[in-house]
């Protein structure tokens, strides 16, 4: 039905490079498949209303660049979108990155309910790191909410701190992150400065090089005061010679 080549597909935060797309029907579906060398898989979604108001994602990649200097700017103001008005989502996807950090085999599932999105599974996994979560995205009042219960294992908090784009000089460090709450907007709108709720943060066996060890600055990694420039990863007044925890 359509057939569409790119030599290279940009966005705001970077190159998808070459990609050939095709549009195609299959009964009361549209089927879109992709085909780049960052993103190959396709998409089913429907063409009729005899059709289940669903989309259904299946990837074999989606290495998606990462956004660079937009990641330093305050988020912007979280979607107004109606979540009644979207469809149920099954997707998959066997190799998903972000710029840098390999997440893995990715999972998605959520399914209709009368104030919006159910979301049944949220799940990213390679060797070394797993992220698994539940939720759901709702409008009950004047605007939509997101509540998250999300849990994210790593044996290597320092690498996927770099991979991630983040300047900090941690090596190694075994961290389990529990997060169990909600924020205005999609579930892609979550920000620190948005989140209401708890965050539950284990680090054991890493390494902070340059880090004075000394009892004052240690107070000061978990003083009241702190917590902000801590969550931004700001540890600059603790550095000397290197904190072991």
């Amino acid at each position: 039905w359509m057939n569409v080549s790119v030599d290279d597909l940009r966005l705001e935060s970077g190159s998808l490079g070459a990609l050939d797309a095709v549009l195609s029907r299959e009964q009361d579906y549209w089927r879109f498949n992709l085909d780049g060398e960052r993103i190959r898989g396709s998409l089913r979604f429907p063409a009729s209303a005899a059709a289940e108001r669903s989309l259904v994602a299946n990837f074999e990649r989606v290495h998606w660049p990462r956004a660079g200097a937009a990641r330093d700017r305050p988020p912007g103001a979280p979607s107004t979108l109606d979540p009644a008005s979207i469809p149920a989502l099954n997707l998959v996807i066997d190799d998903l990155r972000f710029g840098g950090l390999a997440l893995g085999e990715f999972r998605f599932k959520s399914h209709r309910i009368v104030e919006g999105i159910e979301i049944e599974q949220l799940s990213a996994q390679r060797e070394g790191f797993e992220l698994s979560g539940s939720g759901a995205w709702t409008r009950t009042g004047p605007a939509p909410v997101t509540q998250m219960r999300i849990r994210l294992s790593t044996d290597d908090l320092g690498q996927a701190l770099t991979d991630s784009g983040f300047d900090i000089a941690m090596q190694n460090g075994l961290a389990v992150i529990n997060l169990d709450g909600a924020w205005p907007g999609s579930p892609l709108d979550l920000s620190l400065e948005r989140l209401e709720g708890r965050i539950n943060l284990v680090v054991s066996e890493g390494v902070i090089p340059e880090a004075s060890p000394g009892a004052g600055r240690l107070l000061g990694l978990v003083s009241l005061n702190s917590i902000p420039r801590r969550l931004r990863l700001g540890f600059t007044d603790v550095f000397g010679e290197g904190l072991a925890f």
